[in-house]
């Protein structure tokens, strides 16, 4: 486990790799045909995260930072208004992202490497974004939120979301729903942040 790197890439073989188990992941998995792989090349405020252990690219995610408060993130194309739904995040004054397409290959599917890659998240983002969003299975939910109590975060699950998907995940059987997170470094403990 010690030779595990997270890190955000734009090296072209990391991401088209990261694409490819995405996209098998999605289709065996999910029973989801997904390739939007020029969607999510990193641009502007798109980046890919990458996970590798023993540089072989295990996995990795997409985060979208809010760079511009005119512009929406991915998921408020699903008819989601972030700001009116946290009043309470001041989001025209702070910095915010979503978090998403998260996959890693089956085999190392572990609390370990989703911990590092939750880590690795949270250390990063004290310039970057204070709140964290993601639509994500509810049955993934419970495993997120022990992590990132582990790791001194609160994952709030809103369960109660009107969200209008494309008709490509209408299939899911487990349904989704919106997390959000306010980044709080302070409550964190260093240690655990280490990358």
């Amino acid at each position: 486990m010690d030779n595990i790197k997270i890190h955000f890439t734009e090296n072209p073989k990391d991401i088209d790799k990261y694409h490819q188990i995405r996209n098998k992941i999605y289709r065996q998995e999910l029973n989801i045909a997904l390739d939007h792989s020029k969607e999510d090349a990193p641009s502007g405020n798109k980046r890919i995260l990458i996970i590798k252990l023993d540089d072989k690219v295990i996995g990795g995610l997409r985060v979208v930072f809010s760079e511009s408060h005119n512009k929406s993130l991915p998921l408020e194309q699903t008819n989601l208004d972030i700001k009116k739904l946290f009043p309470e995040y001041d989001l025209d004054t702070h910095k915010f992202c979503e978090v998403g397409r998260i996959c890693i290959l089956p085999e190392h599917r572990n609390i370990k490497i989703i911990s590092a890659v939750f880590r690795y998240m949270v250390s990063c983002s004290k310039d970057q974004c204070e709140y964290m969003f993601a639509l994500a299975m509810y049955s993934h939910c419970r495993l997120y939120r022990k992590i990132l109590k582990m790791l001194g975060q609160e994952l709030l699950i809103q369960k109660e979301v009107p969200v209008e998907m494309e008709d490509t995940y209408q299939a899911l059987s487990d349904p989704l729903v919106l997390l959000s997170m306010k980044v709080d470094l302070d409550k964190t403990p260093h240690k655990n942040i280490k990358n």
